[in-house]
């Protein structure tokens, strides 16, 4: 092993490690007053740039589809479709199935929203790296003095993330295990597409 250089080392323990990518995409964008799903930023929707880019560095992805799931799924290339037909209660109750069917015999699961186009396939690698130094901590994103999703979380806390319901996303877990969070910086995660002047901005390339 002293031929081995860190990249090598951080390779060979990835081998061994399942880590699955979950996106939530089951909402209705009532802010939005359209599907943010299907909004089309540099050429392609804002699904498929999320599966996309969890493509490069996740073992399998996952999607949770409720609003109009049929024609949401045509947007993805190979992606395994979780329907949650209880997607009108909450992004919860979205986490809660989806961690359940996803993170079946994973190590570690990182979870990605699918209104955050600006995010770079780099940040999500990151994460992944990051978490075979660090594989019982949660790596957060964090933007604005605030820590949130994506992020990647161990085994150790699906059975947490599967009692999640309502609105409540995964903010409660990494609050509550604060020590536990290894915060990640990217101030590209402070942008989402919500409400009409978000997708203004957007379309008029005044962001990012």
């Amino acid at each position: 092993y002293c031929c081995l250089n860190r990249r090598s080392i951080t390779a060979i323990f990835l081998s061994f490690m399942k880590i699955n990518g979950l996106i939530l995409a089951a909402g209705n964008s009532s802010r939005l007053g359209q599907a943010k799903q299907l909004v089309t930023y540099q050429g392609r929707t804002l699904l498929a740039a999320v599966e996309s880019k969890l493509i490069t560095c996740c073992d399998q992805v996952f999607v949770v589809l409720g609003h109009q799931a049929k024609l949401f799924s045509k947007e993805l290339k190979s992606a395994a479709v979780i329907i949650n037909t209880d997607w009108q209660s909450g992004m919860g109750s979205s986490m809660a199935c989806g961690v359940e069917a996803a993170g079946l015999n994973a190590d570690g699961l990182l979870i990605s929203l699918s209104d955050q186009p600006l995010i770079q396939a780099e940040h999500y690698q990151k994460l992944v790296q990051l978490f075979t130094l660090q594989p019982n901590h949660i790596l957060a994103t964090k933007y604005n003095s605030q820590t949130g999703v994506p992020a990647l979380f161990p085994h150790r806390y699906f059975d947490e993330l599967t009692q999640l319901n309502g609105n409540s996303g995964a903010q409660p877990i990494i609050k509550k295990h604060h020590k536990q969070v290894t915060s990640v910086a990217c101030q590209s995660a402070s942008y989402d597409v919500d409400t009409p002047e978000d997708l203004f901005k957007l379309d008029n390339s005044s962001v990012g």
